[in-house]
């Protein structure tokens, strides 16, 4: 999997530039609130009959980083692949569903939509 094809790199124009994924970093975080389950209950003179009943509601979220290598074309990546023109970092949401892309294809996805790449080509 890459992105080829025209790339402005600090103005300059790489016509053939050739971007692979380096890497890329899944991290799951629990995101704990209280859900309000019943409302609290008042009395005519304003007392509380029963009090509110939270329960607590936990989501996982998950977060997804990625590191790109932008070449001068494809033959210089293989070649010397430690020889980069620069790195491009970025975010995605990873998707881990039965039928999701793996991270590298979801990272690929993500880095096709920015600015930068969004006219490059898969290579």
């Amino acid at each position: 999997m890459a992105l080829q094809g025209k790339f402005i790199w600090k103005g300059i124009e790489i016509s053939d530039a050739y971007i692979t994924i380096q890497q890329t970093n899944c991290s799951v975080a629990w995101d704990k609130s209280q859900v309000l389950k019943t409302e609290a209950k008042y009395n005519e003179d304003g007392t509380i009959k029963s009090e509110a009943v939270y329960e607590e509601k936990i989501d996982k979220i998950l977060h997804g980083n990625y590191t790109a290598n932008v070449y001068k074309d494809k033959a210089s990546k293989e070649s010397n692949p430690d020889v980069k023109i620069e790195s491009i970092y970025g975010s995605y949401d990873p998707k881990h569903t039965a039928s999701a892309k793996n991270d590298v294809a979801q990272a690929y996805e993500a880095l096709k939509v920015t600015d930068a790449c969004k006219d490059l080509a898969d290579a």
